[in-house]
């Protein structure tokens, strides 16, 4: 049996821990056993792991490496200079560091889940220790200078690279010619709207039968596009005359709250709690804007969960108003529950979303266009279910557990 070390990079928030919890609970069996690596040092991200079976080990010294994300950040802003210096000092301890960690817990090769692990990737090509890099980000649109050069560089030399799509493979090597692409894929017993009791969970939140609800999983995040959102939102409600309708928004609260919150309530220790400082401002603008717009009791935020099959279940359609190019796992998830999806018309989104046959692709920045899209759906049940089924068709076609799996056990046994 050969045992992967998996490195975890960020928190539970998003969709990376449950991509990377899936693949290995798809995979693991007789060949194969895995070790978690955890980045950010916090006891609910092992324990998340460990109640699922799996060892974590504390690898939190990762974060004093220097990691390029794929982001559009500029190389010589001075924190990035200074976290550069840090990691070419410390490297001779870094390569230490796993070399111990590979005998401690016998690890046959490591699993990296993301582009941002680059110094690991880095390291480990320098100590020849095998490694498979799971891409799970586009490259960044600008700023292709010497930090995408130098990625592309590590790409090119690692010889086992997973890519989630073809236009992110394409992203980063500028062809199609290394590495591998495995989709997401979706365990379609899990995600099936027969194991939830629909109305039960409406009442729990306070929701009537007849009330037209979306589904939105970005959290307060700009990224995320949560400002066009909210913006089509108040357009629906202001300038289109919808009223009865809800936008489900798990990852809006911090865990522990209750399903609603005033706005007046605390806002500041809202934020405190929820973002750092960099993301303080534009939560409260987004905040202030809710209320200005009167669309408070229309955004229904909640914690966030990575239990998420009630919410697709109880939602008639899943909005992803992304503002940047990437895999979105909410959207195949989607189609595993039968629903239509309103995305950004971006590379890697356009990938999952087959434009009037699945869902609807529209201009990632236009609020007006948005609601439109929202409108349009709200009135047409019949083209709500006939683009739920067809998501469906395409989700148990292309994002299949055993064709994925196949495709990484086959890299792993040549490695």
């Amino acid at each position: 049996m050969k045992k992967i070390l998996f490195i975890h990079h960020g928190d539970l928030e998003g969709g990376a821990p449950l991509s990377m919890l899936y693949t290995m609970e798809a995979i693991k069996g007789n060949e194969f056993c895995f070790v978690v690596g955890i980045v950010i040092k916090k006891k609910k991200i092992h324990d998340f792991f460990n109640c699922k079976g799996y060892e974590t080990i504390d690898m939190s010294w990762i974060k004093s490496m220097y990691l390029w994300s794929a982001s559009d950040t500029f190389i010589l802003r001075p924190h990035n200079l200074k976290s550069l210096i840090w990691f070419y000092s410390k490297q001779k301890l870094y390569s230490e560091k796993l070399k111990k960690i590979k005998e401690d817990y016998s690890i046959d090769f490591f699993h990296l889940n993301s582009v941002v692990l680059n110094p690991i990737a880095k390291t480990l090509l320098k100590l020849k220790i095998p490694f498979v890099w799971h891409v799970r980000e586009a490259a960044p649109v600008k700023h292709r200078r010497f930090r995408f050069k130098l990625i592309q560089s590590l790409l090119q030399n690692s010889n086992k690279v997973i890519f989630l799509s073809n236009q992110e493979q394409y992203s980063w090597l500028e062809n199609n010619n290394h590495g591998i692409v495995v989709n997401n894929f979706v365990d379609f017993k899990i995600f099936n709207a027969a194991n939830v009791n629909i109305c039960e969970t409406k009442k729990n939140l306070n929701i009537k039968n007849d009330t037209f609800v979306m589904l939105y999983m970005g959290g307060i995040r700009s990224h995320k596009g949560f400002h066009v959102l909210i913006e089509s939102l108040g357009i629906l409600k202001n300038e289109l005359g919808v009223d009865d309708f809800v936008c489900l928004m798990p990852d809006s609260l911090p865990i522990g709250e209750k399903i609603k919150i005033s706005l007046k309530e605390n806002v500041k220790v809202f934020i405190k709690k929820l973002f750092h400082s960099v993301e303080s401002d534009y939560v409260l603008t987004q905040l202030n804007r809710i209320k200005a717009l009167k669309i408070e009791e229309n955004c229904l935020m909640m914690p966030f969960n990575p239990n998420t099959i009630e919410l697709f279940a109880t939602s008639d359609v899943l909005l992803f108003p992304a503002q940047v190019p990437h895999f979105a796992r909410p959207i195949i998830e989607a189609g595993a529950m039968k629903k239509p999806v309103i995305a950004s018309d971006l590379p890697v989104i356009s990938e999952l979303v087959e434009n009037e046959n699945t869902g609807l692709l529209v201009s990632a920045t236009n609020a007006t266009e948005w609601a439109r899209a929202i409108n349009n759906l709200c009135f047409s049940p019949e083209k709500r279910k006939l683009m739920g089924n067809n998501a469906l068709i395409v989700a148990e076609k292309r994002f299949n557990a055993d064709i994925q799996r196949n495709k990484i056990i086959c890299l792993y046994n040549r490695l």
